[in-house]
């Protein structure tokens, strides 16, 4: 039997034996306060490390625990998110730790450090040297925001600490050669392709493929990675870009683009902004109806709080998403019992952000057990030897085919998962549904073009 078999095997073990315990206390700890639940230590931006045991910096394979670094956005614009994808990791290391822990570490125990970036970029790179050099962490994991992941990325490899990349989605992040930086889950350029093939599957039932597009980014490293990617599926897709239109991120009115949107006849808008931008952009595509139907490459779209902010103005919104709960409908019971267990704990259902979170602490998981060591040069090589299947408990919540960290892909991306794929979905009577690819849900059914504002 392979070694990544094996390894799975204890891995799915120790999920399910957390998920189906039940689910002890009402929630995680703070995020603002240094507290214990279930022997995950979570400590806030600012605070001093309490803990004097050895972490076997030897490398050795017996030691008492290993330090991974949390940085996430827990304050903010984009708290929402950080504080999803924090919760998850927590859960996800409780369970662990209550199971056994790293057992090759000889049931080392993980410890979480976790730091608040303020959704600030340069509050990240603050808050990474203060987990590398004051809390002498062991391997990192975050953050939300490509331009906190760009920022922090070469502080991670000036130092040599590995680091997973979550939610930090840029394309640019990754073609810079790094030794210690890796992503598991998807990129741009796998949300551009993502859209345009659910676009000419649909095309191919329904005889309908949009001619003109308009894009509206913030200027941000994503927003601006997700422009160059629209611009250049709609070339090579023959379509036109009418409307380019760029934008400071918590705008207080978009009314003159929306307005140039509508006279130009685009019949599909992409919107790239975060959740305070995505709420006054459909309220205000409403409020001037503009009819291009909204598709969105996730950002604050695929947020839950999206549809609790806009009500029904987000029907019929399309949006191309890391994750989203439809997922679940075909995994298979792992999965299920992992929201059920998140829901009960956070009094909501996973979203992407969270399922993220869990899914990335499961590869952590997974590669810690199998580098038996603190040791950087030994965590990377067990990165780079990493080849998870979709059936391997890992991917229990996620559509991909698997992972597998490239040395260098196409498109001159390197340590980024091959394996990854996005979902499409429409949201519908206050539901995100899941309406490609086409390869997992099979024919598309969606409203689409979505309806005239005034149909509505």
């Amino acid at each position: 039997m392979k070694v990544k078999k094996v390894l799975a095997m204890v891995a799915s073990s120790v999920m399910l034996a957390g998920v189906i315990a039940g689910c002890g206390d009402s929630g995680s700890s703070s995020a603002t306060s240094s507290a214990t639940t279930g022997n995950v230590s979570s400590e806030s931006s600012g605070s001093e490390k309490t803990s004097s045991s050895s972490k076997g910096n030897t490398g050795e394979a017996d030691m008492d625990s290993v330090t991974i670094g949390v940085l996430l956005p827990l304050t903010g614009d984009t708290s929402a998110m950080g504080v999803k994808t924090k919760n998850a990791i927590e859960m996800f290391f409780e369970d662990y730790n209550e199971n056994g822990g790293i057992k090759s570490m000889g049931g080392a125990k993980v410890n979480l450090v976790v730091a608040d970036t303020t959704s600030s970029s340069e509050v990240a790179v603050t808050e990474i040297e203060r987990l590398i050099q004051q809390e002498d962490v062991d391997i990192l994991i975050g953050p939300y925001q490509s331009a906190a992941g760009a920022a922090t990325a070469p502080i991670a490899e000036k130092y040599g600490v590995p680091y997973l990349l979550t939610s930090s989605c840029a394309d640019e992040i990754m073609k810079n050669n790094y030794n210690y930086v890796f992503r598991a889950n998807v990129c741009i350029d796998d949300a551009g392709s993502t859209i345009f093939d659910f676009f000419n599957s649909y095309n191919d039932v329904y005889g309908y493929m949009p001619q003109k597009y308009a894009v509206v980014y913030e200027n941000t490293d994503w927003g601006m990675s997700c422009y160059d990617m629209v611009k250049r599926y709609v070339e090579q897709n023959g379509g036109e870009l009418v409307v380019e239109e760029a934008f400071t991120s918590n705008n207080s009115d978009f009314s003159s683009i929306i307005n140039k949107v509508k006279s130009s006849g685009a019949e599909i808008v992409f919107p790239m902004c975060y959740l305070n931008d995505a709420v006054l952009f459909t309220q205000q595509m409403s409020e001037y109806q503009c009819d291009a139907t909204i598709v969105a490459c996730g950002g604050g779209f695929t947020s839950s709080d999206y549809i609790a902010n806009v009500g029904e103005l987000s029907n019929y919104v399309i949006a191309e998403a890391g994750w989203s709960l439809g997922v679940l409908d075909y995994k298979g019971e792992e999965g299920a019992a992992i929201n059920e267990k998140y829901s009960s704990l956070y009094g909501e259902e996973l979203d992407e952000y969270s399922a993220f979170g869990y899914f990335n602490s499961g590869i952590l998981a997974n590669v810690l057990e199998r580098a038996a060591s603190t040791d950087a040069d030994k965590i990377v090589e067990a990165f780079l030897a990493t080849d998870l299947d979709s059936d391997d408990p890992e991917l229990s919540l996620m559509q991909y085919d698997g992972v597998y960290f490239a040395d260098e892909r196409s498109d001159g991306q390197t340590h980024q998962n091959t394996k990854c794929s996005n979902v499409m979905t429409q949201i519908i009577d206050g539901e995100y549904k899941v309406i490609g690819p086409v390869s997992m849900v099979g024919e598309p059914e969606c409203e689409f073009p979505a309806p005239a504002w005034a149909e509505r």
